[in-house]
């Protein structure tokens, strides 16, 4: 398994009166490039909400699996995790450096030391 942290160009599929859902329409390796296009007139005056001079740039963290048999393992591993989560308040998530100040998950699993991740049933 690999990450890639990218930011992503997210439209909304109406066009018209910008109420439909928001999907990712190209991927960057850095945030500038992504902000540089999003908010070019020759993009948004194509594939932007009419009315609008820009569309909206996302972070998003990508998750590519090498195999079948590492993403199973890995699936049982994220329920774990998740339930580990679900039984820490957002202060502890906060001083454990899991999320950051709007609540958002960061990639902090390597900061937790075994004992950590004992108590938090990861092990």
């Amino acid at each position: 398994m690999k990450q890639v942290h990218v930011f992503a160009i997210m439209n909304n599929r109406d066009n018209t009166e910008g109420r439909g859902p928001l999907y990712p329409d190209a991927y960057f390796d850095k945030k500038e490039d992504a902000e540089k296009i999003c908010h070019s007139p020759g993009y948004y005056k194509k594939h932007g909400v009419m009315g609008t001079d820009s569309c909206e740039v996302s972070p998003v963290n990508m998750v590519i699996w090498e195999s079948v048999e590492e993403y199973t393992e890995n699936h049982e591993y994220q329920k774990k995790w998740q339930t580990a989560m679900d039984k820490l308040t957002e202060q502890e998530k906060r001083i454990l450096g899991l999320v950051n100040e709007r609540g958002e998950y960061v990639q902090a699993m390597d900061k937790l030391t075994e004992e950590d991740k004992k108590v938090l049933g990861l092990k």
